[in-house]
């Protein structure tokens, strides 16, 4: 009898731990399945769908740092940038170091306009990967924004031996050469000007190229194609106020020639 009882005892803890382990592999399973159901949505542009699915991922797995990326890459797609840099950062503290997540916490940082972080962030990203055009392309759009024109024409230059002739790199050096221009020197806006109607005849034009076309013509005096210019950027660049305030800029300038 007291064999018995001392056998059940036994036994118990190694029931217990195989129960335990059909249970963890259950929920590992179930948040794989989970996963990848929110990569269907995120592939499919259902970004607000794929945060709740992510959620549920880590929920059945806290620890699942695949889950958490991609629940960062969804609230970037809804434009959430502090939740998903809250994310990418909680991938830092636990050691998930590499070029995905350095990467898209500088783009989130930079959408949040909190350049000195983000340029720390892609140079930590380029530790990982030194061939990242986007690295340093967005490096050479922080610096534009902060008005560094001439460092930035640096990091667009790295960006253009790593492949060369890229149409967002060449329209971003072009806007960088035109704000260094000499605004009595004439030819440097021909020279600029000429380089827009190469771009524009490009793959994968940028949509700003007629706003920024379009000043480069005004400040060469070519009122008349400069207004046009703007017209057409109000259909390319509609989310940006730029077009319309250079147009009422030009009206200005039209009247006084008048």
């Amino acid at each position: 009898m007291y064999s018995w009882i001392i056998l059940l005892f036994a036994i118990i803890p190694i029931i217990l731990i195989v129960l335990a382990v059909i249970l963890f592999r259950s929920l590992k399973e179930d948040a794989s399945k989970i996963y990848s159901a929110g990569l269907k949505e995120y592939n499919a542009d259902k970004y607000a769908q794929s945060v709740n699915t992510f959620k549920r991922a880590l929920e059945a797995k806290p620890g699942f740092s695949d889950a958490k990326f991609m629940l960062g890459c969804s609230y970037y797609m809804l434009e959430k940038y502090q939740s998903a840099i809250q994310c990418y950062m909680e991938l830092l503290q636990k050691g998930v170091e590499d070029y995905d997540t350095y990467f898209n916490l500088a783009l989130a940082l930079q959408m949040e306009k909190s350049y000195s972080k983000a340029i720390d962030m892609y140079a930590k990203a380029l530790g990982y990967n030194a061939q990242s055009i986007d690295s340093y392309c967005n490096l050479g759009r922080i610096k534009f924004a902060q008005k560094n024109y001439k460092e930035a024409l640096e990091d667009l230059k790295k960006a253009n031996s790593i492949i060369p002739n890229r149409a967002d790199v060449l329209f971003l050096q072009n806007r960088c050469h035109d704000e260094l221009s000499d605004p009595d020197n004439l030819s440097e806006y021909e020279k600029i000007i000429n380089k827009y109607i190469e771009i524009s005849d490009m793959d994968e034009c940028p949509d700003q190229l007629p706003t920024a076309f379009a000043i480069s013509l005004s400040k060469a005096g070519r009122i008349i194609e400069a207004d046009a210019k703007c017209k057409e950027a109000l259909r390319t660049d509609s989310k940006s106020g730029e077009p319309h305030k250079i147009m009422g800029l030009l009206q200005l300038v039209q009247r006084n020639l008048n």
